[in-house]
């Protein structure tokens, strides 16, 4: 994949491999009654998924715009919005939960300083 992933107005720039989906969990809740035999179970919608993806983050960085570009992803957390991949699939009520350290920071003469993150989100409404 190439170009960069958008989430609520904030894009990542570099490239990024594909999107990979949790599956999405039953909401259910089980009741035991004691000394009855058997249980309850109540079922409802669909719940929520989490939506990860390896990026690597460069944009002709200077070290220290690099570790300012990090240190903005991490103040995203928690921001809830549309999420856009580089093919432009929209994926709508997505927060962003975190960024997890892969690979880095690394020099390269022509992308700069980069470093390879892997992106989690959780869309809110599969």
């Amino acid at each position: 994949m190439s170009a960069p992933i958008v989430h609520a107005g904030l894009t990542f720039p570099g490239i990024h491999q594909d999107l990979i989906f949790g599956t999405p969990e039953l909401k259910r809740q089980k009741n035991v009654i004691f000394s009855l035999k058997g249980a309850t179970s109540l079922n409802g919608e669909i719940d929520t998924r989490e939506i990860t993806v390896e990026h690597w983050l460069f944009n002709g960085y200077s070290y220290a715009e690099l570790i300012a570009a990090l240190s903005a992803i991490k103040d995203h957390a928690s921001v809830k919005g549309t999420l856009v991949d580089s093919l432009g699939t929209t994926f709508s009520n997505v927060e962003f939960l975190r960024q997890e350290p892969i690979q880095g920071p690394l020099y390269d003469p022509v992308k700069g300083w980069w470093k390879k993150i892997r992106l989690v989100f959780e869309e809110l409404t599969p």
